[in-house]
C-alpha cells in the first residue's frame, strides 16, 4: 500500500510539473507574439498538438524542450521555474547561451566589467560616507580605464570598417 501511495505521489508530481512546463513554454510563446501555429510551423508539428503541450495533455519530450527553448528565446530552467529577476535577465542569458564559445569567451569579460561597474556607481551614490565614496571611485577609475582604452581601439576599428563599407557601396 506505501509502495502503490508513493507511485501516486510521484505521478502527481510529473503531472504538475509537466503543466507548470507546458504554462511557462504558453507564457514564452505570448510573450514572443507567436501563434501556436508559428510554433508548429517551427517545430513540424500541428497545432493541435502545440495546444495539446500548452494544455499539459501531451508530456513534452526533454527534446523538444530545447527546441522550445531555442525558439522561444528562454534558457531551459525558465520552463522549470527559475527566478531570474525578470524577462530582460532571461533574454540576456538566453543571447550568451547561444554565441559561440569563443565570442561568449570574449564577451563574458565586458559584461562582467559593465555590471560591476554599475554596482560601484550604484553603492558610491547611496553611502554618505566619503572614505567609501573615495574608495569607490577609485575602484571605478580602475575598471573603467581598461574599459575605455578597449572601446576607444574597438571605435578605432569601426571607423575603419565604416570607411571601407562606405568605399564598397560608392
Amino acid at each position: 500500500m506505501l509502495v502503490y501511495k508513493q507511485i501516486l505521489n510521484l505521478e502527481q508530481k510529473m503531472t504538475d510539473n509537466n503543466m507548470f512546463i507546458a504554462q511557462r513554454i504558453r507564457a514564452a510563446r505570448l510573450q514572443r507574439k507567436l501563434t501556436q501555429q508559428d510554433l508548429a510551423d517551427k517545430l513540424n508539428k500541428t497545432s493541435a498538438a502545440i495546444s495539446d503541450i500548452e494544455r499539459g495533455k501531451t508530456q513534452i519530450t526533454a527534446n523538444d524542450l530545447i527546441v522550445f527553448s531555442d525558439l522561444l528565446g528562454k534558457p531551459i530552467e525558465y520552463f522549470f521555474g527559475e527566478d531570474f529577476g525578470g524577462d530582460d535577465v532571461v533574454d540576456i542569458i538566453s543571447i550568451i547561451r547561444r554565441l559561440p564559445p569563443e565570442m561568449r569567451k570574449q564577451q563574458l569579460p565586458i559584461i562582467t566589467m559593465m555590471l560591476r561597474m554599475s554596482e560601484i556607481t550604484s553603492n558610491m551614490q547611496s553611502s554618505d560616507d566619503p572614505e567609501k565614496q573615495k574608495e569607490a571611485v577609485g575602484e571605478f577609475y580602475e575598471l573603467f580605464l581598461p574599459y575605455y582604452q578597449t572601446m576607444d581601439a574597438m571605435m578605432v576599428q569601426l571607423k575603419e570598417a565604416k570607411s571601407n563599407l562606405e568605399s564598397l557601396l560608392t
